[in-house]
């Protein structure tokens, strides 16, 4: 049976090496998968870690998820596991390289970041909401400019489920001094429509809001890649 000729990494064109190119010619001009090899170095016996990182691309590829890298990304470290030549230390890698590209997009949104619109808001949260398990909460605090001054977790629930109390709210919003806050959750079905809850807890907030003086702009929900604004939709 005759066998396939193969390359390692070292023995192809300098040209094609994803270190030389990176060095070269910046990240910029690299692929994923070229990227991708970069972080999970070595490949395995009989596979480079360039062609690892085009199979798991390709196998990974789902349309829906707005590529193959995201969608390879936010599997479980179990998911990812079951990949031939991925171990517990690439799949770790791979998962660190997810939530630092995630807080890298968060910060830089942040900073110096003025609140101007609710589709704005979403699309911030988006990236670091749309896959949690389980309902989380947020506050996200601003000043008389509608500058962010930060934001806090307010609430952990379950899956379907996370439960407000006013006072939390307003003594995290008097810790931040804010003028004007924006509270954010998620849904984990993918649904962000608001349920009945949702919507009298926001209520009940929003009317103590109006009596310590410190204003309640909108409440978002992040699904699946969408958002619901309450106050786009006239809830508030």
């Amino acid at each position: 049976m005759e066998q396939q000729e193969r390359f390692t990494m070292k023995e192809l064109p300098k040209e094609e090496r994803p270190y030389e190119r990176l060095e070269t010619k910046g990240a910029a001009s690299l692929s994923d998968a070229e990227l991708l090899a970069i972080i999970l170095k070595p490949g395995r016996n009989g596979e480079t870690s360039l062609e690892m990182s085009r199979r798991l691309l390709c196998q990974a590829e789902d349309p829906e998820s707005g590529g193959a890298l995201p969608a390879l990304l936010n599997l479980s470290l179990e998911e990812l596991m079951r990949f031939p030549g991925i171990g517990k230390v690439k799949a770790l890698q791979m998962k660190a390289l997810q939530e630092l590209a995630i807080r890298l997009a968060y910060r830089q949104t942040q900073t110096s970041s003025k609140v101007v619109s609710a589709e704005g808001v979403a699309m911030q949260y988006i990236p670091r909401m749309r896959d949690l398990k389980k309902e989380e909460i947020h506050g996200i605090w601003l000043d008389n400019r509608l500058r962010i001054l930060g934001d806090s977790m307010l609430s952990l629930g379950s899956v379907n489920q996370a439960l407000l109390s006013p006072r939390e709210v307003f003594l995290e919003a008097f810790r931040y001094k804010a003028v004007y806050f924006i509270l954010i959750h998620n849904h984990p079905s993918g649904d962000p429509a608001p349920s009945s809850a949702d919507i009298a807890g926001t209520h009940r907030i929003l009317d103590a809001s109006r009596i310590l003086e410190v204003g309640l702009i909108d409440h978002i929900i992040i699904g699946d890649g969408r958002y619901f604004s309450m106050k786009e939709e006239g809830l508030i």
